[in-house]
């Protein structure tokens, strides 16, 4: 079962750097990762001993504040899967270089630094 486990988060993983060829493949490939975020956060509260009562209070063990780093990547894959979702809308399913203009990405206004409005 662990190999399936691995097998299907390496294709997720695959599916996520398709980005700059396939939006399409990123999408899938951040709704597949959001999937498994969801499933392991919800192991917090699931798991023996990965909250702790100290003082009155709720605290995570070791286990829990292993787990709970899956928040921060539950929200990376929900922004991934926003992103590649724009060009899946426009009838896009290109890469990053459909995406990406000079003018509609603020650092390209600043590509040379001699243009920036402070003083580095």
């Amino acid at each position: 079962m662990s190999n399936l486990i691995g097998a299907i988060e390496i294709a997720v993983a695959v599916m996520l750097a398709l980005r700059p060829v396939s939006a399409k493949g990123s999408f899938v490939g951040s709704l597949g990762s959001s999937v498994t975020f969801l499933l392991t956060t919800s192991f917090v509260f699931s798991t023996p001993g990965a909250l702790q009562l100290s003082h009155g209070l709720p605290v995570l063990s070791g286990v829990g504040q292993f787990l709970i780093k899956d928040v921060v990547l539950l929200g990376a894959s929900f922004w991934t899967a926003a992103e590649a979702l724009g060009p899946c809308r426009n009838g896009r399913s290109g890469g990053l270089s459909n995406d990406i203009t000079p003018t509609s990405n603020p650092v390209h206004r600043f590509a040379n630094f001699t243009q920036l409005p402070f003083v580095l």
